[in-house]
């Protein structure tokens, strides 16, 4: 049957969500399809795999094109290649939460990287990397705006803030997939001398990843030097600032452990 014939009954009748007449089988003006069935389980089972499906599959798909082009893929999805991607916010949103839910349920022994401090350093140490790792999620939502108006003034205003917003957003969410990616080797190197040099690595990691999305996201023909230097000013810019962030909330943690002690 064709396209023409499948649409042709519907014509003429409203949709029941917005009450719009119909031109087609679904409503130009909310999306739904103008067809509906009265609610029943087998009905109710038969959606389940059609909208695991069609979820599952633009996650999988967004998270191998970050891993394999990252920005070609951020520059389809700007430019309004947009149905086989994921949104970069709800992907964010999403694999952060996870990682927040992973830390929480996880004891990390931060006994590697406290060694040779004493008792108090020790103690704020640990309490300001395990308040850290807890509110993860909450970290990512928080920087993202200051990466986004780092990366628009350094690497370009050719693209809107909000579109840096985007950019910045599929980072954010690559770096959570290898954070999630990583957790079995946490719980095998934990408390152990290891420990230390793996957040290091993944630290460089995500640096290293950071400067090759931006690069890729910003490079023309013939012009790579530039967007790379910019690159990597950018991320090396956002390191800086959450480390002077992160000594901050160490020394007001500290100060209120003294406080309450």
């Amino acid at each position: 049957m064709s396209q023409h014939n499948q649409s042709a009954p519907h014509i003429g009748a409203a949709c029941a969500n917005c009450g719009t007449t119909a031109a087609g089988a679904y409503c130009h003006a909310c999306g739904q399809r103008i067809e509906t069935h009265r609610l029943t389980l087998p009905h109710l089972l038969h959606e389940i795999p059609h909208a695991v499906f069609h979820v599952d599959r633009g996650f999988l798909v967004t998270i191998f094109a970050l891993a394999t082009r990252p920005g070609r893929t951020m520059n389809a999805y700007l430019d309004g290649h947009r149905v086989r991607y994921f949104n970069p916010l709800t992907l964010l949103m999403i694999l952060a939460g996870l990682c927040a839910l992973a830390y929480a349920k996880f004891d990390f022994d931060f006994t590697p990287m406290t060694a040779g401090m004493t008792p108090e350093q020790t103690k704020g140490a640990t309490a300001t990397m395990k308040a850290l790792l807890q509110n993860y999620s909450l970290g990512l939502v928080a920087q993202l705006p200051l990466i986004a108006l780092m990366s628009w003034l350094i690497m370009g205003r050719h693209r809107s803030y909000g579109e840096h917003l985007a950019i910045n957003a599929f980072i954010f969410a690559f770096m959570c997939v290898i954070n999630l990616v990583l957790i079995p080797v946490h719980m095998l190197v934990n408390g152990g001398p290891l420990f230390g040099p793996l957040m290091l690595a993944m630290t460089l990691f995500f640096l290293v990843y950071q400067v090759f999305a931006l690069w890729d996201a910003f490079r023309t023909p013939g012009h790579w030097i530039g967007p790379l230097l910019r690159a990597l000013a950018t991320s090396i810019g956002y390191f800086v600032v959450i480390g002077i962030l992160s000594l901050a909330i160490g020394i007001v943690i500290a100060l209120a452990g003294e406080i309450l002690a």
